[in-house]
């Protein structure tokens, strides 16, 4: 029988953070490097990895906000 392993919340937010330090470094160094600044392409890659590490930030103040209310 299979037991889940309960990641700690810490990691989940540091691993949040890197996404999105990841999307953001994505566009800079993309635009910078080929002088893309308004390219789309780079917009459909680098906004969905800044938008789930924005999420996942969300998320993890949110659940922390609760405990400390409970």
């Amino acid at each position: 029988m299979e037991q889940e392993v309960e990641l700690p919340q810490k990691f989940k937010l540091i691993f949040s953070f890197l996404v999105l330090l990841a999307g953001l470094g994505l566009y800079l160094y993309w635009a910078a490097s080929y002088d893309a600044w308004t390219d789309i392409g780079l917009y459909a890659i680098s906004a969905p990895i800044i938008g789930f590490g924005l999420v996942g930030i969300f998320l993890y103040t949110r659940k922390e906000i609760e405990e400390e209310d409970q």
